[in-house]
């Protein structure tokens, strides 16, 4: 029986049993990162979950490290592992309001994270990168169809032609921009139950769900379907200040 999903990002209970599957990228995020890692590197992660992806940075002693969580669930999941290796944690922000001084940063990373251009180009440093992988706005809302949920549309006209028009509108410089068209693939009922409870802002209505009946629709899904397909449209840019 799978755990209750309650807090961070971390998705390897399912796959590692390839419960669940992503379709691979043509970019790989995690070296964008590494390759401008340096000694001293100030580095920002944004929205960073529990900590995870910074805990598998390489020669983290050598970095100033700060991340941001406003999900109350991770916060505590974060902090804890964000102090094995002396980083900092903010809770308390907004995306317009980060509380940092000007020119602060070399490197400001985001992977699914909101943010505000203006305020990320305040706060990097010149000559710093901002890189951000995202997923576009129209993924993920096939799961409300299969759970007879609502959808949160609010975000479909988010995508690489968006991110790419707001930093056109400030002073950075593009480096890469590469989108991929891609999937995510689920094989049981309680693969996607967990998935579900990891991202309730993807539904409209997710406060009200009844997830004895969604259980119940997924069995039965899955009960004439080996898997199901769940589209995952992503991009990545990164931009130099």
């Amino acid at each position: 029986m799978q755990p209750e999903k309650t807090s961070g990002w971390d998705f390897s209970y399912l796959t590692n049993t390839g419960r669940m599957m992503e379709s691979p990228l043509p970019w790989n995020y995690y070296m964008q990162i590494c390759q401008r890692l340096r000694p001293g590197c100030t580095l920002l992660d944004l929205g960073t979950g529990g900590g995870e992806f910074l805990s598998l940075l390489p020669d983290k002693d050598l970095l100033h490290i700060h991340a941001t969580e406003g999900y109350a669930p991770n916060v505590a999941v974060a902090a804890a592992r964000l102090r094995t290796f002396n980083g900092t944690l903010i809770s308390t922000y907004t995306d317009e309001e980060l509380p940092f001084p000007d020119n602060y940063f070399d490197l400001i990373t985001d992977r699914h994270e909101s943010y505000d251009i203006d305020e990320i180009y305040r706060i990097l440093k010149p000559g710093g990168y901002f890189i951000t992988q995202q997923v576009d706005g129209k993924s993920d809302l096939s799961i409300a169809d299969v759970i007879q949920a609502k959808p949160n549309t609010e975000y479909l006209d988010f995508n690489l032609s968006y991110v790419l028009d707001e930093l056109n509108s400030s002073p950075f410089h593009i480096l890469l921009q590469m989108e991929d068209a891609g999937f995510m693939r689920f094989y049981d009922t309680e693969a996607l139950l967990f998935y579900i409870r990891s991202m309730p802002y993807i539904f409209e209505n997710y406060e009200e769900f009844d997830f004895n009946h969604i259980t119940q629709l997924l069995n039965s899904y899955f009960q004439t379907n080996p898997y199901l397909d769940v589209r995952k449209d992503r991009f990545i840019v990164v931009a130099q200040k």
